[in-house]
């Protein structure tokens, strides 16, 4: 990556993404920056961290748009950093709340109109050349909110940028995805995920951060879950008694990990959802080592394999009747009996 006056690149920090970077590098030298970005991909594998950098890099008052850089000390990069920029806007979603409200976007009803972020877009640029936007979590802004937003995307003002975040970029109105320059972001290679664990001290050897890279599907947000020591106690569980040995004794060793989680439904829900994460995981192992060695000479192989899928359909009946807000120790408990009578 290029570095800025013989310095180390401010995209640096961006790991797992050199493709994206060079593109945004070549869009802007050419002047076809796209007023309305929507960055796309799981949680976990930096698209918040991607769009801080681009603001940055677009507000700075030192270097030139092609180089598409930071110097990160003129006064533009300093607030920015500190997140006090007057012409950098964030919206997230608010504490407490299930869904990003129309005031977000227009203000609240006594200053409906001279407040909220299209208010705040429409006015010059106060530091910067630019004004730029991010809306995080964007898939949770309510219907009204996105309707009231989306003549900013049709009509975006001069200079302005903006930035929308989602992981689930399909729940969003159409609308919105049609007027947005779709930016895809794939999981994080295992090997910068692993990287991450260890420079932000959540594994303590290499050899750990190998292995809950391995598990987390390219997303650093699951990997710092999965590097929680009582995450990791709830999967050796699993992997202890989930196919092997009585069903009854398997059963209450897993319900005891779930129930230890928390007496609370949230608590035990969370734990659920990693349940379900582990015996996907090791069913799918079992899949593809099956797979692999499959001969019509091997026998049992077959019904090996059929056993294993018949598992992860299995899974998918568990995790519905959570979705529908099904005790959980129950649930847990006839899934492991299924599994393990099979």
């Amino acid at each position: 990556m290029t570095d800025f006056a013989g310095d180390r690149s401010v995209w640096d920090a961006v790991r797992g993404h050199d493709a994206v970077v060079d593109g945004f590098r070549r869009a802007v030298g050419r002047g076809r920056l796209s007023s309305a970005l929507l960055l796309a991909g799981p949680a976990g594998v930096g698209k918040r961290l991607f769009a801080d950098t681009l603001a940055k890099c677009l507000l700075c008052l030192r270097t030139p748009d092609d180089l598409l850089e930071a110097c990160g000390t003129c006064k533009a990069c300093v607030s920015a950093a500190a997140d006090t920029h007057p012409d950098l806007h964030r919206v997230r979603l608010p504490e407490g709340k299930r869904e990003i409200p129309l005031a977000a976007f227009v203000g609240d009803k006594e200053d409906r109109g001279s407040s909220g972020l299209c208010y705040e877009l429409s006015r010059r640029p106060a530091l910067s050349e630019r004004r730029v936007a991010i809306v995080e979590d964007a898939d949770l802004v309510n219907p009204q909110a996105a309707n009231a937003f989306l003549k900013t995307l049709e009509e975006p003002p001069a200079g302005a940028v903006l930035m929308l975040l989602s992981d689930r970029p399909e729940s969003l109105l159409p609308t919105i995805r049609s007027r947005c320059q779709t930016v895809r972001f794939g999981p994080l290679p295992e090997a910068d995920v692993a990287a991450l664990l260890l420079d932000q001290g959540l594994a303590e050897s290499p050899a750990e951060a190998d292995q809950v890279a391995r598990l987390s599907r390219g997303s650093l947000d699951a990997a710092a879950r999965l590097a929680d020591p009582e995450v990791r106690g709830l999967r050796e569980v699993v992997r202890k008694h989930v196919g092997r040995g009585g069903p009854v004794a398997a059963a209450k060793a897993v319900v005891g990990a779930v129930e230890a989680a928390g007496s609370d439904a949230p608590s035990q829900r969370a734990a659920a959802a990693w349940v379900f994460a582990f015996c996907a995981d090791l069913y799918r192992d079992r899949l593809a080592g099956l797979s692999e060695d499959f001969s019509s000479d091997v026998p049992g192989i077959s019904d090996r394999l059929e056993h294993a899928a018949a598992a992860l359909d299995r899974l998918s009946e568990a995790e519905a009747q959570i979705a529908r807000n099904t005790s959980v120790p129950p649930v847990i408990e006839a899934l492991v009996c299924d599994l393990n009578r099979g």
